[in-house]
């Protein structure tokens, strides 16, 4: 006593219609934990380079901001952004608030999906 065809046939396509579910459910989930993560990335760096700033009376630059103290503290644990390119640490002025920026998804610095902490007004 087994399974006909049928029975087979209509369990697999229940199945394939599950898992279109949870992909197209999953899929988004994963690019907005990604600009998400990227986000705290920027508050944190931009903190960092402040305090740097306050106790250096200079802007960091980012492998300054990894690196350890006297003390063998960091001020971060810092790698690439969610899509593995290199953030970016400016200053208008020297007393100025600090500018971070990811080139976001695509990579390319300069267009719509870049993003800066502070957010430009």
């Amino acid at each position: 006593m087994g399974f006909t065809l049928i029975e087979v046939m209509v369990v697999v396509a229940i199945l394939g219609m599950l898992a279109t579910l949870v992909a197209v459910n999953v899929v988004p989930q994963h690019a907005n934990a990604q600009l998400e993560k990227a986000r705290i990335d920027l508050r944190q760096i931009a903190s960092a380079a402040e305090l740097f700033r306050m106790r250096q009376h200079r802007l960091p630059t980012l492998a300054e901001l990894g690196a350890p103290d006297e003390h063998g503290n960091r001020a971060l644990l810092l790698g690439p952004d969610p899509w593995g390119h290199d953030y970016e640490l400016t200053a208008a002025d020297p007393l100025g608030p600090v500018h971070v920026r990811s080139a976001g998804p695509d990579g390319i610095p300069g267009n719509d999906d870049d993003l800066v902490w502070p957010a430009p007004e």
